[in-house]
Parts: structure tokens; C-alpha cells; sequence
């Protein structure tokens, strides 16, 4: 059952997977937060542009009209039934429970209020990553988030994508990166996402909870064709080299 966690005009923050285990193959039984506008439905917000609200310009969202949309999370599906199950319901007490945390199943963890996530993640395990890494407002995220780096973003911002990279990790950050293949790693910063190689579920690794010594990782795109040729074909303008067999949370 979701419950919501904080409100104000614009947002509100849901957690759900506190009250039994997730099924989700990569990250293990861990409970999820959720940033969703309030006026909106997921899928009503993609298609208005209100989206923006809780996923800022991350460069998988799309034309801001339901178009040219890369983000691998379908919308339809959860998160609709999340969102129309707490909207109208009232804030309730963060809750007990044994799981490790997921910041932002959907939406980025910058739109979390500060309190909010400290108490979320207070002695438990969590990943988190964050597209808004570049942003004065977001570093104070850097304990908590990695930083999600990938050709599209490198685009936006006139770069390419290593050094965009070598500027997070400049700034401070670890990355989470998306490439097109096992094995590309640079710089001896980065390592493949341990479930790539070894099975290791998210809840057991703990390595996507922010700013640490450990390596940055890297993980390669994903997915059925819908998304993943289309994500080639706009980032660097090649489908010729086919999908891992992985899922990407970052």
C-alpha cells in the first residue's frame, strides 16, 4: 500500500514496497519513493509538460509534449495506480519497516525535501541518482545521489560524454553512467554495475548511495527496441550495436 510521506502546492512524495517486498530483479526488496505532481497523473503530466516539476530537464523526458520521451519507466502502469490511490489522502508518519530505499522511482531526489530524505535514508541502505547534478541547488544531493550521466545529457550541454564525466567527478560526484556496452570503462574511476556481473541485487551492494571512495559505475543501455534504438539513434545516431540483457535504474 503507497502512502504519502509530504505535500505542498506543486509536489508530493509517496513511498510504496515499505509494507512487502518489491519484485524487481535488480534492486531486491527495497521501498520506493515516489516525486509526483499533485495536479497531475503521471501520464497527464508528461503529455502537459508538468513533468518538469519533479523531473527537471533530465534529457530523457522528452519534448515536454509526450514526445521523443526515452526515460525506460513506463508510466501507465505503477505509477498511475500510485498516484491516483494517495492523491487524495492525507500525509501520513513515515513508517517502520525493513527495506532498503530507492530515492525517485520516479522523479529526481533534488525535488525530495532535505528533512525528508535524511529521515527517509537514516540507517538504512539506498541508491539514488539525479540528472540535476550540474545545478548550484542540487549538491547537496552528492552524499546521498549519483550523479546519471549518458550521451544525451552530454549533447544538451555541448559536451561529450567522458568529459562529462570527468567534470562530475571534478565536482565531487560519483557517476552512474550509461554505455552502449559491458566493459567501457574510463579513467579507472568506473566499474560495471555489479548485478551486470555478478548477480549482485541492489539491496546487498550499496555502492549507488553517493559520495564515497568507491569507483563510479557503468552500466549499458538497455531494453526492448521502443526505447533503446531510439535512445541510440538520438544520443550518437547508431542501432547497430544490440541492447545488454540488464536493467538500469539510474
Amino acid at each position: 500500500m503507497a502512502i504519502k510521506l509530504w505535500q505542498d502546492s506543486y509536489r508530493m512524495v509517496v513511498m510504496s514496497g515499505h509494507d512487502r517486498p518489491s519484485t524487481n530483479r535488480k534492486t531486491g526488496p527495497m521501498a520506493q519513493t515516489w516525486i509526483m505532481p499533485l495536479a497531475s497523473s503521471p501520464t497527464e503530466a508528461v503529455k502537459t509538460g508538468k513533468d518538469a516539476l519533479v523531473c527537471g530537464d533530465c534529457p530523457l523526458r522528452g519534448d515536454g509534449k509526450g514526445g521523443e520521451r526515452l526515460c525506460y519507466l513506463n508510466l501507465g502502469k505503477g505509477p498511475n495506480g500510485i498516484y491516483r490511490s494517495v492523491v487524495d489522502k492525507d500525509v501520513e508518519d513515515l513508517p517502520n519497516h525493513p527495506f532498503g530505499v530507492r530515492l525517485g522511482a520516479w522523479g529526481d531526489p533534488v525535488y525530495l525535501p532535505r528533512t525528508l530524505l535524511k529521515k527517509v535514508v537514516k540507517g538504512k541502505s539506498h541508491v539514488g541518482y539525479t540528472h540535476q547534478w550540474m545545478k548550484k541547488s542540487a549538491q547537496w544531493l552528492r552524499p546521498y545521489c549519483m550523479a546519471s550521466v549518458d550521451d544525451l545529457m552530454a549533447k544538451k550541454v555541448g559536451m561529450n560524454v567522458k568529459d562529462l564525466a570527468r567534470h562530475a567527478w571534478g565536482m565531487g560526484w560519483r557517476t552512474f553512467r550509461i554505455t552502449h556496452a559491458p566493459g567501457e570503462n574510463w579513467d579507472k574511476k568506473e566499474v560495471d554495475c555489479p548485478h551486470l556481473t555478478h548477480g549482485v541485487q541492489c539491496k546487498d551492494c550499496g555502492l549507488c548511495k553517493g559520495a564515497s571512495e568507491a569507483l563510479s559505475i557503468s552500466n549499458p543501455i538497455h531494453g526492448r527496441g521502443a526505447k533503446w534504438y531510439p535512445y541510440q539513434a538520438t544520443a550518437i545516431g547508431n542501432t547497430s550495436t544490440k541492447p545488454a540483457s540488464s536493467t538500469t535504474t539510474g
